[in-house]
Protein backbone atom coordinates (compact mmCIF):
# COMPACT_ATOMS: atom_id res chain seq x y z
CA UNK A 1 0.00 0.00 0.00
CA UNK A 2 1.16 3.51 -0.76
CA UNK A 3 0.93 6.21 1.91
CA UNK A 4 -2.07 7.64 0.04
CA UNK A 5 -3.77 4.21 0.16
CA UNK A 6 -3.19 4.01 3.92
CA UNK A 7 -4.55 7.54 4.38
CA UNK A 8 -7.69 6.76 2.37
CA UNK A 9 -8.37 3.60 4.38
CA UNK A 10 -7.91 5.50 7.64
CA UNK A 11 -10.44 8.09 6.46
CA UNK A 12 -12.89 5.28 5.68
CA UNK A 13 -12.44 3.82 9.17
CA UNK A 14 -13.17 7.28 10.59
CA UNK A 15 -16.19 7.45 8.27
CA UNK A 16 -14.93 10.78 6.99
CA UNK A 17 -14.66 11.37 3.25
CA UNK A 18 -12.84 14.70 3.64
CA UNK A 19 -10.89 16.73 6.17
CA UNK A 20 -13.91 18.66 7.49
CA UNK A 21 -13.56 17.12 10.95
CA UNK A 22 -9.77 16.81 11.09
CA UNK A 23 -7.16 18.99 9.45
CA UNK A 24 -4.59 17.44 7.13
CA UNK A 25 -2.01 18.02 9.85
CA UNK A 26 -4.03 16.04 12.43
CA UNK A 27 -4.69 13.23 9.96
CA UNK A 28 -0.95 13.01 9.28
CA UNK A 29 -0.26 13.05 13.03
CA UNK A 30 -2.57 10.09 13.62
CA UNK A 31 -1.06 8.22 10.68
CA UNK A 32 2.45 8.91 11.99
CA UNK A 33 1.45 7.50 15.38
CA UNK A 34 -0.11 4.49 13.65
CA UNK A 35 3.04 3.91 11.62
CA UNK A 36 5.17 4.19 14.77
CA UNK A 37 3.07 1.42 16.33
CA UNK A 38 3.46 -0.67 13.17
CA UNK A 39 7.22 -0.05 13.14
CA UNK A 40 7.52 -1.09 16.79
CA UNK A 41 5.52 -4.28 16.23
CA UNK A 42 7.62 -5.12 13.19
CA UNK A 43 10.93 -4.67 15.01
CA UNK A 44 9.62 -6.49 18.09
CA UNK A 45 9.17 -9.60 15.95
CA UNK A 46 12.02 -9.03 13.48
CA UNK A 47 14.60 -6.82 15.27
CA UNK A 48 16.68 -6.12 12.17
CA UNK A 49 13.73 -5.49 9.83
CA UNK A 50 14.85 -1.94 9.07
CA UNK A 51 18.58 -2.46 9.31
CA UNK A 52 20.92 -0.52 7.08
CA UNK A 53 24.46 0.80 7.41
CA UNK A 54 26.39 4.04 7.11
CA UNK A 55 30.14 4.50 6.74
CA UNK A 56 31.41 7.05 9.27
CA UNK A 57 34.76 8.79 8.69
CA UNK A 58 36.41 9.66 12.02
CA UNK A 59 39.21 11.73 10.46
CA UNK A 60 41.68 11.70 13.34
CA UNK A 61 39.15 11.97 16.15
CA UNK A 62 37.51 9.75 18.75
CA UNK A 63 34.05 11.29 18.30
CA UNK A 64 31.66 11.99 15.42
CA UNK A 65 28.38 13.90 15.79
CA UNK A 66 25.69 12.00 13.87
CA UNK A 67 23.39 15.03 13.81
CA UNK A 68 25.79 17.05 11.64
CA UNK A 69 26.55 16.64 7.92
CA UNK A 70 28.18 14.70 6.33
CA UNK A 71 27.23 12.11 8.98
CA UNK A 72 23.68 13.30 9.67
CA UNK A 73 21.63 10.15 10.30
CA UNK A 74 20.08 11.33 13.57
CA UNK A 75 17.58 14.05 14.47
CA UNK A 76 14.70 15.09 12.22
CA UNK A 77 16.57 16.67 9.30
CA UNK A 78 18.53 13.62 8.12
CA UNK A 79 20.29 13.52 4.78
CA UNK A 80 17.93 11.01 3.13
CA UNK A 81 14.69 11.33 5.12
CA UNK A 82 15.41 8.33 7.36
CA UNK A 83 16.48 8.54 10.99
CA UNK A 84 18.61 6.31 13.19
CA UNK A 85 16.45 4.78 15.89
CA UNK A 86 18.62 1.91 17.12
CA UNK A 87 22.35 1.24 16.79
CA UNK A 88 23.36 -2.39 16.33
CA UNK A 89 27.07 -2.77 15.72
CA UNK A 90 30.17 -0.88 14.54
CA UNK A 91 32.69 -2.69 12.35
CA UNK A 92 35.82 -2.14 10.30
CA UNK A 93 35.31 -1.49 6.59
CA UNK A 94 36.94 -4.39 4.76
CA UNK A 95 37.25 -4.70 0.98
CA UNK A 96 34.88 -7.29 -0.45
CA UNK A 97 33.02 -7.81 2.83
CA UNK A 98 29.84 -6.19 4.09
CA UNK A 99 30.59 -6.94 7.75
CA UNK A 100 34.16 -6.39 8.95
CA UNK A 101 35.80 -6.98 12.29
CA UNK A 102 33.47 -5.72 15.03
CA UNK A 103 34.13 -3.26 17.80
CA UNK A 104 32.56 -3.90 21.20
CA UNK A 105 29.57 -1.71 22.01
CA UNK A 106 28.97 -0.35 25.50
CA UNK A 107 26.40 1.95 27.07
CA UNK A 108 28.59 3.13 29.92
CA UNK A 109 31.46 5.54 29.29
CA UNK A 110 33.30 4.15 32.30
CA UNK A 111 33.60 0.86 30.42
CA UNK A 112 35.37 2.45 27.46
CA UNK A 113 38.83 2.18 29.04
CA UNK A 114 38.65 -1.43 30.24
CA UNK A 115 39.73 -4.55 28.36
CA UNK A 116 41.75 -5.08 25.20
CA UNK A 117 39.00 -4.79 22.55
CA UNK A 118 38.28 -1.61 20.62
CA UNK A 119 35.08 -0.13 22.04
CA UNK A 120 32.37 2.27 20.91
CA UNK A 121 29.38 3.97 22.44
CA UNK A 122 26.53 6.14 21.22
CA UNK A 123 25.91 8.97 23.69
CA UNK A 124 23.09 11.21 22.53
CA UNK A 125 24.05 12.01 18.94
CA UNK A 126 27.77 11.41 19.45
CA UNK A 127 29.36 8.20 18.21
CA UNK A 128 32.41 7.72 20.43
CA UNK A 129 35.47 5.46 20.31
CA UNK A 130 37.89 4.57 23.09
CA UNK A 131 40.79 5.78 20.91
CA UNK A 132 41.70 8.33 18.25
CA UNK A 133 41.03 6.99 14.76
CA UNK A 134 41.53 8.13 11.18
CA UNK A 135 39.56 5.17 9.83
CA UNK A 136 36.17 4.96 8.20
CA UNK A 137 34.01 2.57 10.22
CA UNK A 138 30.67 0.99 9.33
CA UNK A 139 27.70 1.53 11.64
CA UNK A 140 24.79 -0.89 11.28
CA UNK A 141 21.59 0.62 12.56
CA UNK A 142 17.81 0.54 12.40
CA UNK A 143 16.10 3.43 10.63
CA UNK A 144 12.65 4.95 10.44
CA UNK A 145 11.50 6.84 7.38
CA UNK A 146 9.70 10.16 7.34
CA UNK A 147 6.48 9.58 5.35
CA UNK A 148 4.37 11.95 3.27
CA UNK A 149 0.87 10.50 3.52
CA UNK A 150 -0.31 11.88 0.19
CA UNK A 151 2.47 10.11 -1.76
CA UNK A 152 0.82 7.70 -4.18
CA UNK A 153 3.67 5.93 -5.99
CA UNK A 154 5.84 3.82 -3.67
CA UNK A 155 4.81 1.58 -0.76
CA UNK A 156 5.08 2.88 2.81
CA UNK A 157 8.07 0.58 3.33
CA UNK A 158 9.27 -2.92 2.41
CA UNK A 159 6.72 -4.75 4.61
CA UNK A 160 3.69 -4.18 2.42
CA UNK A 161 1.98 -7.34 3.62
CA UNK A 162 1.33 -5.61 6.94
CA UNK A 163 0.44 -2.12 5.77
CA UNK A 164 -3.29 -2.60 6.35
CA UNK A 165 -2.41 -2.54 10.05
CA UNK A 166 -1.24 1.09 9.92
CA UNK A 167 -4.73 2.63 9.58
CA UNK A 168 -5.94 0.26 12.31
CA UNK A 169 -3.30 1.54 14.70
CA UNK A 170 -3.96 5.13 13.60
CA UNK A 171 -7.66 4.68 14.28
CA UNK A 172 -6.90 3.58 17.85
CA UNK A 173 -5.32 6.98 18.51
CA UNK A 174 -8.26 8.74 16.86
CA UNK A 175 -10.72 6.68 18.91
CA UNK A 176 -9.18 7.94 22.15
CA UNK A 177 -9.95 11.50 21.02
CA UNK A 178 -13.41 10.70 19.70
CA UNK A 179 -14.38 7.97 22.21
CA UNK A 180 -15.36 5.92 19.17
CA UNK A 181 -14.09 2.40 19.75
CA UNK A 182 -14.76 0.14 16.78
CA UNK A 183 -15.13 -3.48 17.87
CA UNK A 184 -15.22 -5.01 14.36
CA UNK A 185 -12.04 -3.11 13.52
CA UNK A 186 -10.36 -4.38 16.68
CA UNK A 187 -11.24 -7.94 15.69
CA UNK A 188 -9.88 -7.35 12.20
CA UNK A 189 -6.69 -5.79 13.58
CA UNK A 190 -6.08 -8.80 15.82
CA UNK A 191 -6.52 -11.16 12.86
CA UNK A 192 -4.24 -9.08 10.62
CA UNK A 193 -1.63 -8.84 13.38
CA UNK A 194 -1.54 -12.61 13.80
CA UNK A 195 -1.08 -13.13 10.07
CA UNK A 196 1.61 -10.47 9.92
CA UNK A 197 3.45 -11.93 12.89
CA UNK A 198 3.38 -15.39 11.27
CA UNK A 199 4.76 -13.85 8.07
CA UNK A 200 7.60 -12.06 9.85
CA UNK A 201 8.59 -15.10 11.89
CA UNK A 202 9.10 -16.99 8.63
CA UNK A 203 10.70 -14.06 6.81
CA UNK A 204 14.30 -15.22 7.29
CA UNK A 205 16.03 -18.47 8.18
CA UNK A 206 18.42 -17.07 10.77
CA UNK A 207 16.69 -15.67 13.87
CA UNK A 208 19.52 -13.26 14.66
CA UNK A 209 21.99 -12.62 11.87
CA UNK A 210 23.93 -10.11 13.94
CA UNK A 211 24.99 -12.48 16.74
CA UNK A 212 28.21 -13.07 14.84
CA UNK A 213 29.26 -9.42 14.87
CA UNK A 214 28.61 -8.26 18.41
CA UNK A 215 26.10 -6.91 20.88
CA UNK A 216 23.21 -4.67 19.93
CA UNK A 217 21.63 -1.85 21.85
CA UNK A 218 19.18 0.89 21.00
CA UNK A 219 18.67 4.61 21.27
CA UNK A 220 15.34 6.35 20.58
Amino acid sequence: MTPADVRELFMEYMDESDASVLSDARISAYLNMGYSDFWLETTRILPHAYMTYFDVAFGGSDTVDLSVAPNRIMQAATLDGSRLTQAFVLTEVETGRLIGAPYKGTRALRSMRSGQEYKWSLQGTRLMLDHISSKTLRLFYSYKNAITWTEATDPVDSYEVGHSLVPCFAYEHYAIRDAALNQPLEVRKARLMQRYEDYLRNFQGDDNMMEMVGSSFGYN
